[in-house]
């Protein structure tokens, strides 16, 4: 499993199919309960009933951890939403982080995201912090999610990931 850390996060980037997560896959999907799974997105909260405060301090946990090992994972629920835009140079008004093939939404400012959340109700507005996954169906880097957003003519549609705190 390829995992990665930002802030208090510890996030699973991939799971290889020839791994112990890999196998341990397999056999829930055998057993027909494929989200008892290890899935791309899933963060990692614990390890042995131990719940570091920092993604880095996961990591290093994984990486000294041997043996039978228990793992509270989260998944986040996934979101559509179509932002408006009336031109390509109308500026999207966010501060944001690249992530492994996501763009973390850290601060919302004025611009078509602002204009996004005053003109929907609260359940469709884009929440601090989004992770934008897919803009118009098409995935790829931090940096391509950003660029398809910006040289969006008109609408675009975002795929996000919410998690609970």
């Amino acid at each position: 499993m390829d995992v990665s850390a930002a802030g208090k996060v510890c996030l699973v980037n991939t799971v290889e199919e020839n791994s112990l997560v890999g196998e341990w896959n397999r056999e829930w999907v055998e057993k027909a309960s494929p989200d008892q799974s290890v899935q791309t997105y899933d963060r990692v909260l614990a390890i042995n009933d131990e719940r570091p405060v920092f993604g880095k301090d996961v990591l290093e946990k994984l990486r000294e951890a041997s043996g039978r090992m228990t793992l509270l994972m989260q998944r986040p629920v996934v979101s559509q939403e179509t932002v408006m835009k009336n031109s390509k140079d109308d500026p999207l008004g966010i501060d944001y982080i690249e992530g492994y093939g996501l763009l973390l939404i850290t601060k919302i400012g004025e611009g078509v995201f602002q204009d996004h959340n005053a003109s929907v109700p609260l359940t469709n507005e884009v929440k601090i912090p989004s992770r934008i996954v897919s803009v118009n169906g098409k995935r790829g880097s931090g940096l391509d999610l950003l660029t398809w957003m910006q040289e969006a003519e008109c609408d675009f549609v975002l795929e996000m990931l919410l998690y609970d705190v």
